[in-house]
């Protein structure tokens, strides 16, 4: 199949829900465009914090605002636990972390090898291109 068919394919799904793809595809989307989440991320990084200087933000999240990026690519989630995958609950159903949106234009994908892996609760948010 054409990449530049897959890449537009890709683009139209993200737009209606947060899309699994193949973690040979992250190439394609992968690039300065891009904000890359590994897995693994402690789940402290993935909320605003309330300190005494204001809100601190998640150093990914504030290069994805800043840089307006087209992606958010979550890595790898197949290689966490099924319970641990529920952290990205939050950015895959409402795209917010601690209530804060991420921006619309943002486009919202996670790599994985084995769909069977997946959460069920994760799945159901997302598109299955592979």
């Amino acid at each position: 199949m054409n990449l530049e068919k897959i890449i537009k394919e890709i683009d139209l799904l993200s737009n209606i829900s947060p899309i699994i793809i193949k973690s040979s595809l992250t190439p394609l989307v992968k690039n300065n465009n891009t904000v890359v989440i590994d897995s693994n991320i402690n789940s402290k990084e993935l909320g605003v914090v309330n300190g005494e200087k204001g809100k601190a933000f998640p150093k990914w999240f504030e290069n994805l605002t800043l840089k307006k990026c087209k992606y958010l690519l979550i890595d790898k989630v197949d290689l966490i636990d099924l319970e641990e995958q529920e952290k990205f609950y939050e950015i895959l159903k409402y795209r917010t972390i601690t209530g804060i949106s991420i921006p619309r234009e943002t486009k919202i994908l996670l790599t994985i090898e084995k769909i069977e892996n997946i959460s069920k609760n994760i799945l159901s948010l997302c598109q299955v291109y592979l």
